[in-house]
């Protein structure tokens, strides 16, 4: 991981507001964590080559894959400020229709902190689609047009 100023708001209803900022720091990486501009959290991490999460499961760099591929990606989980490794299996091949054109998607399962994710993605590496494990089943995040993005959740 080679950041150099990523920034990024949780909000969780109207209950909490969580702010994360990074910056480049001597030969590291600083993360921050504050609530209301009072800071909660600060760690400098090495400069590593690994990959942020959400902390439900890992944004998988990877393309040029085929079924029954194994992987394991280094990542970075910002809930418990480590650097993990996820495993992670290309289960399925098949034709799907993407914005009018069929193209391979490939499914692909990631065991991370226990639980297993699955992904869609397409042969160049592009994420469609992440399912969450127990307790998150339930929640699926999708690729959306910037237009259809800002419409929210």
């Amino acid at each position: 991981m080679r950041p150099t100023l990523p920034r990024g708001t949780v909000a969780i209803e109207n209950l909490a507001s969580l702010e994360l900022r990074g910056k480049r720091e001597e030969d590291g990486f600083r993360v921050t964590i504050t609530q209301n501009q009072r800071q909660l959290f600060s760690v400098l991490l090495p400069l590593d080559d690994f990959f942020l999460t959400d902390g439900l499961t890992p944004t998988l760099p990877l393309a040029g894959f085929k079924v029954g591929d194994t992987f394991q990606v280094a990542a970075f989980d910002p809930i418990v400020m480590a650097a993990t490794n996820v495993d992670v299996m290309v289960t399925e091949q098949n034709p799907r229709e993407i914005d009018g054109v069929f193209m391979d998607v490939f499914t692909l399962e990631s065991l991370f902190h226990g639980t297993t994710s699955t992904s869609l993605v397409t042969a160049d590496g592009t994420l469609l689609t992440q399912r969450f494990g127990r307790p998150f089943e339930n929640v699926v995040l999708r690729r959306e047009s910037r237009k259809r993005d800002r419409h929210g959740f």
